[in-house]
This record gives structure tokens, sequence and C-alpha cells, in this order.
């Protein structure tokens, strides 16, 4: 890996397992089956579990088979990315948090809402119960917008967080539907406000029996 350039580590894939490029910060982890402790900060020192899982590709009549991996993160374990971003935009695919039940507790996107700065999806026990909520904190305060509950939630869908100056947009996408479940703009909470410190990319599965689970973890840095 340079300043400016990008590792392919297999040859037999359109994307890398990892790419970072300094000059417009852009970073891909896909086919998740090496875990890079200089990318990636955790608390599980480096024992993360990647679920990998052979994947059959046939070209020109011949089948071959590519080993295609999820990130797993059990209870109590989180991973978040050493390099703090700015405006631009996450998305998780395929991704499950797990059941809307009491006791799980789950975050994906920008920024540690145990650090006080935070904007993503969580699913947990919020003020409307157990479900999937857009999440916004900016120095402990809070804002939450219920999403109303799909079972795709659980076991796979896109999640993206759009974060642009002023404002957010949170956006969904399943097998069967594309959801803008809320934008976030800083004129509508005076009280709680936009972050205005770079927040790196954090997933946690912060309580609960379920795991979660993301095969492609994506960053595109905004102009």
């Amino acid at each position: 890996m340079t300043e400016d350039g990008a590792e392919f580590p297999n040859k037999d894939r359109y994307f890398p397992k990892v790419m970072v490029q300094y000059q417009r910060v852009l970073f891909l982890w896909d086919d998740l089956v090496d875990y890079r402790q200089d990318v990636w900060g955790d608390n599980q020192n480096g024992k993360v579990t990647l679920r990998t899982e052979k994947r059959a590709r046939t070209s020109h009549g011949v089948t071959d088979y590519l080993d295609n991996g999820k990130l797993i993160l059990k209870n109590q374990e989180m991973v978040w990315l050493l390099k703090r971003l700015n405006f631009g935009q996450f998305e998780c695919r395929w991704c499950g948090l797990g059941k809307a039940e009491p006791g799980n507790d789950k975050f994906i996107g920008f920024g540690d809402p145990a650090e006080g700065y935070a904007a993503g999806y969580r699913l947990y026990s919020g003020d409307k119960g157990p479900g999937l909520y857009v999440f916004l904190v900016n120095q402990g305060q809070a804002k939450t917008v219920a999403i109303p509950w799909n079972d795709d939630f659980a076991a796979s869908t896109r999640y993206i967080v759009s974060w642009s100056p002023g404002k957010f947009d949170f956006y969904l996408i399943t097998a069967t539907k594309f959801i803008h479940a809320a934008t976030i703009a800083e004129a509508d909470i005076a009280v709680v406000g936009i972050p205005k410190i770079n927040m790196e990319i954090s997933l946690q599965s912060i309580s609960g029996p379920n795991e979660v689970m993301a095969d492609l973890i994506k960053y595109d840095a905004y102009p």
C-alpha cells in the first residue's frame, strides 16, 4: 500500500479486499476474508471473526470457486476504522443486524456513540420500543427517527449514510425496496446539531445474542 495507491491482494477480483487512497479518501473492504489491523481497530485483540464460504463462478464453461467472507461481530464486539473521515457516503452491504427484540443493541455508521458522536443506524429498544432507528449523536445529545420494521433488516440490507455539510441522509435498500429513511439537517435540530468533527467508520454489536454480519464496507469521499 502506498500513499496514493491501492492494494489488490488477489488478481481474481474486480475490487480489492482493502483499498485506501489517501489523496481522495476512498475505502472498500470487500470479500471479507482478510483482516488488517493496520487499517482497523477492535476490542478483540485482533481476533475478529470472518466467516468464509466458497462461491461458484463460471466463465467460458469453466467453474471455479472463490473465497467469499462475512465480518461477524458477536455480543460486545466492535471494529472501527483507524482513519477519521470527512463528508462522504458510508455503505454496509448486505448487512444483518439481528432481530428487533429487547436486549439487542447494534450500531453501524459513522462515529462512536460511546465518544458522544455518531451518525448511523441503531437496532435497540428506543422510545418506540425495539426496532431500527436512524441515530444521530452530537456531544452526547441524541436524535432518533424510528424506521418501520422490515424482516430484511435482520439478515440482508444495504445500509447507506450520506454525510454532507449540515445534513445527513439515510437510505436502505432491501431485496424489494429502496427506502429514504430520513434526512436530518442542522436547521431542523438546533438543540442537537450536526457533529463538526471527522468521524471513523464504526460497527458495533453492543449487546444481545444476535450477530452483526456484513459482506462489504465502503466509503466514498465527497469533493
